[in-house]
C-alpha cells in the first residue's frame, strides 16, 4: 500500500505512507493530470506518478517491480520501476514525457540520480513521440465526434447527444496537441499549459463546438508540418539511453 498525503500548498511537504520498504523514498513523484494543467476543478482527481530506482535483488535476482498502484476515491498514483519509465520514453509515452518537464512546484520527490535522468530529456525527444502524441490527439477526436464508442462512457455519449460532441474528449484532444507543439517548437512543455483557461471552459462544455473544430484542425495541421519538417527520421540513440540508465542503476546499488 502507498499513499500520498497532498499539500497542495507545498507539494514537497506532501507525506508518504507505505509499507513498501523500497517506496518509502520514492526516487521520483509529481503531480501529474489537471492539477499540472491547470485544468482542475473542485471535483479533480488527485493523480500523482513517479519511478524508483531498484534495490539490487530486484536488478539482479529473481525478484521482479514494474509499477505499483493505489487507487483510492480521487487518489490515484502510480509508480513505476525506473527501468520501465524509460522503456515508456522510448516507446513514446505521453504521460512519461510530461513528467519530464513537470515545474518544482508540482514535484514531491527528486533524487539525484532522478535529477540525471530527468536531465537528459533531449535523448527522448524523437520522430516517435511526435507521431504518439498526434495518433493520441486523433483518437481521442474520434471518440469526440462518437466515431469510437469503445471506453466512452455513458457520461460522455450523452454529451454528444446534448452538445453534439464530446467536450471533454475534445479537451484531451487539443491539450495533447499544444504539448506537442510546444516540444517540436521550443523543445519544452510548458505547465500549467497554455490557455489554461479556455481549456478549463471546454472541458466543462462550455465551449461552441465551431472553434473547437477549427483549432483542432489548425492543431493537427501545424504539427504533421513540424513532423515533416524538423522530426522525420529522428530517432532516439537508444544506445547512448541504455548507457545512461545501466550507469544509474549502477550508481543506485553501489553508492559509487
Amino acid at each position: 500500500m502507498l499513499k500520498i498525503e497532498l499539500n497542495k500548498e507545498k507539494v514537497s511537504e506532501s507525506i508518504i505512507t507505505t509499507d513498501i520498504e523500497y517506496l518509502k523514498s520514492p526516487d521520483f513523484l509529481c503531480v501529474v493530470g489537471s492539477i499540472l494543467y491547470g485544468t482542475n476543478n473542485d471535483d479533480s482527481d488527485i493523480d500523482i506518478r513517479g519511478f524508483n530506482f531498484m534495490p539490487k535483488e530486484y536488478l539482479l535476482g529473481i525478484k521482479k517491480f514494474e509499477q505499483h498502484q493505489n487507487l483510492t476515491g480521487k487518489d490515484d498514483t502510480i509508480v513505476w520501476s525506473a527501468d520501465k519509465f524509460v522503456r515508456m520514453l522510448v516507446n513514446g509515452s505521453t504521460i512519461a514525457f510530461e513528467m519530464l518537464f513537470c515545474p518544482d512546484n508540482m514535484i514531491i520527490r527528486r533524487s539525484e540520480l532522478a535529477s540525471v535522468l530527468l536531465g537528459n530529456k533531449d535523448l527522448f525527444i524523437s520522430e516517435k513521440i511526435i507521431k504518439s502524441i498526434l495518433g493520441y490527439s486523433k483518437h481521442e477526436w474520434r471518440k469526440t465526434l462518437g466515431k469510437v464508442t469503445r471506453d466512452l462512457g455513458e457520461k460522455r455519449k450523452k454529451h454528444i447527444e446534448e452538445k453534439g460532441y464530446s467536450y471533454k474528449n475534445s479537451y484531451h484532444a487539443l491539450r495533447i496537441l499544444q504539448t506537442g507543439i510546444e516540444l517540436g517548437t521550443i523543445g519544452k512543455i510548458k505547465f500549467p499549459v497554455t490557455n489554461c483557461e479556455f481549456l478549463s471552459l471546454l472541458k466543462c462544455g462550455k465551449v461552441d463546438f465551431t472553434p473547437v473544430e477549427t483549432m483542432y484542425n489548425d492543431g493537427v495541421t501545424q504539427l504533421e508540418q513540424i513532423l515533416n519538417d524538423k522530426f522525420k527520421n529522428k530517432k532516439q540513440d537508444v544506445d547512448r539511453i541504455n548507457d545512461l540508465l545501466c550507469m544509474l542503476n549502477y550508481k543506485n546499488i553501489t553508492g559509487d
